[in-house]
C-alpha cells in the first residue's frame, strides 16, 4: 500500500504508476521484487475488472481530467464542498477536491496541522499549510479554545509541537482547570510499558481504589493483546470495549 501511494506525485497517467516505480528500483533487490509483485498485482486487477481502495481516487481523478463533461456534471452537483481532517489529505485527495471546487471555489476545509500523523500512508500536511496560496481569497478562522483537555496537557503539547519548523503559529487556551501534572516516561519495549501500567493499577487498588476506576486507551485495537496477557499473569481483572475481543474468545483459541 505504501508503494502505491508513494509512487505517485504529479498524478499524471495513472496507468503508468507501476512503470514509474519500476524505473527507479534498478540495483535494489528488495525494491525490484516489490516492483515484480506490483506489476502482477496491477495485472490481476485489470483481468478481474477490479479496483482497490487507492484506485477509487486515482481513477476518479483521471476521469475528471479526461472527461470534462463528467467533471462539469459533478461540479454542478456539488457546488459547496467541505473537507474535514484536511491535515491528512494526500495528493490524490487534494487533486480530486481541487477539480471539483475549481468552478465555484466554494471550498471549506477544517483541520489542525499539529495533528497530522499519517505521512507514512501518503498524507501531506504541507497541502494544508499552503492552502492560502492555492486559495488566496480564503478566510482563516482559528478556534483557540480547547474544551477537551486540561491546561497542563494543552501547554505541554504546545511546547512539544512548537519545535516543528513548518506549522501554523497559534495560541491555544484550555477552557478547564490546570489538572494533574503531565508525566513522561520512556520504556525499552511494550512489555516494560505494560509492567509500569500494572504497577500503577496495583498501587491504586492497594490504596483503597477500585479496578473499575481505571481505563486504558489504545490507538488501535491490535495493541491490547500483549497487555491483556500480562494482566492475566498478575490476576488483574479487566473487561474490553468496542471491537477488542477477549483474548480467548477468538475461534482459533477456542479450538486450541
Amino acid at each position: 500500500r505504501h508503494t502505491r501511494s508513494a509512487s505517485v506525485s504529479g498524478l499524471g497517467d495513472v496507468y503508468k504508476r507501476q512503470d514509474a516505480y519500476s524505473a527507479k528500483v534498478h540495483g535494489d533487490y528488495r525494491r525490484e521484487k516489490i516492483a515484480e509483485v506490483y506489476e502482477e498485482y496491477e495485472k490481476q486487477l485489470r483481468s478481474n475488472n477490479a479496483l482497490d481502495f487507492d484506485d477509487l481516487l486515482f481513477k476518479t481523478v483521471q476521469l475528471f481530467q479526461t472527461q470534462k463533461d463528467v467533471l462539469e456534471y459533478y461540479q454542478e452537483r456539488f457546488r459547496y464542498i467541505m473537507v474535514d481532517e484536511y491535515q491528512d489529505t494526500n495528493t490524490a485527495q487534494f487533486k480530486l477536491v481541487s477539480l471539483l471546487a475549481a468552478k465555484y471555489r466554494n471550498l471549506c476545509v477544517v483541520g489542525d496541522d499539529d495533528q497530522s500523523i499519517y505521512r507514512f500512508r501518503g498524507a501531506r500536511p504541507e497541502i494544508m499549510l499552503h492552502f492560502d496560496k492555492d486559495y488566496p481569497n480564503a478566510k482563516k478562522i482559528v478556534l483557540k479554545e480547547n474544551y477537551r483537555s486540561t491546561a497542563n496537557i494543552v501547554d505541554a503539547s504546545l511546547r512539544l509541537i512548537g519545535h516543528n519548523t513548518e506549522r501554523f503559529q497559534k495560541a491555544i487556551h484550555a477552557a478547564g482547570s490546570s489538572g494533574a501534572a503531565v508525566e513522561f516516561a520512556v520504556f525499552e519495549d511494550q512489555r516494560a510499558e505494560n509492567r509500569k501500567i500494572i504497577e500503577e493499577i496495583r498501587d491504586h487498588v492497594e490504596g483503597s481504589g477500585m479496578y473499575s476506576d481505571i481505563a486504558i486507551l489504545f490507538r488501535t485495537n491490535t495493541q491490547p493483546r500483549l497487555l491483556m496477557e500480562q494482566l492475566m499473569d498478575y490476576d488483574i481483572p479487566f473487561v474490553t470495549r468496542d471491537n477488542i475481543p477477549n483474548l480467548y474468545e477468538h475461534w482459533i483459541a477456542k479450538d486450541i
